[in-house]
Parts: structure tokens; C-alpha cells; sequence
């Protein structure tokens, strides 16, 4: 099993954000978002990402201050619902753009690698 985990994300003042990923054998990856530059999808996906990160934040703090269970649970549960509709804009994303030009390339060891990291990204997804 593959494991991913998320390092850190930093915030900078250029309207840009750098999420910093760890992935079991592999070593670690980053991501680039610079807001000034991106689309509507990429936009919307970098809201969905700090919504999140804002919830998480604030259940953080629930905890500390013993809140009652059931409030902590549901704000989860709205974190987790908004990663996964991040998850999808960011797969439809990589199929419209990094698969297609992979298979516009007709590169077949690059189309095979990213073949290769679909499954793994869905098998992970269905061990959830």
C-alpha cells in the first residue's frame, strides 16, 4: 500500500500556494497553486482546499475546549464532504489536461505511468 500524506501547505502573499506532499517510496512531491493565473476550476478547487482547512481549524479548537461530540462530528463530516468534491474537480482536472496531453503525446510509457497512478489514487479512494 502506497501511503500519501499531506506535509504543509504554505500561504503567500503573491496569491500563491505550495502544498507540500509525502508519498511512501517515492519521496516528496509539492504542488504549485498561484491564484492570479488560474482558471475557474483551479479557483474553485484552492477555495474547497481552504474551506476545509478552516473547518479542521475550528473542530481543532472544539476539542481543545471539550464542545459536545455530535457538533465536532458534523463539522468533520463537512470537511471530509468538501475534500472529496476537491478530489473530483482535481481528477476531472488531471483528465482533462495532464491525461489527455499524455495521450495526445502518444508517449506510452507516460500514458502507462498515469494509468498506473489513476488506479492507485481510486484503489486508495475504495480502501477509505
Amino acid at each position: 500500500m502506497i501511503a500519501l500524506k499531506l506535509i504543509a501547505i504554505k500561504f503567500s502573499k503573491k496569491l500563491t500556494i505550495i502544498c507540500y506532499t509525502y508519498i511512501l517510496g517515492v519521496g516528496i512531491n509539492y504542488f504549485i497553486f498561484n491564484l492570479k493565473n488560474m482558471d475557474a476550476q483551479k479557483k474553485k478547487t484552492v477555495i474547497g482546499v481552504k474551506k476545509s482547512i478552516t473547518l479542521l481549524k475550528k473542530n481543532l479548537e472544539k476539542i481543545e475546549k471539550n464542545e459536545y461530540c455530535i457538533d465536532i462530528i458534523q463539522q468533520n463530516l463537512a470537511a471530509v464532504g468538501l475534500l472529496k468534491s476537491v478530489n473530483l474537480q482535481l481528477l476531472e482536472s488531471h483528465l482533462n489536461c495532464c491525461v489527455r496531453r499524455a495521450i495526445k503525446s502518444k508517449n506510452e510509457k507516460l500514458l502507462n505511468e498515469m494509468m498506473q497512478e489513476l488506479l492507485m489514487v481510486m484503489k486508495t479512494a475504495q480502501n477509505k
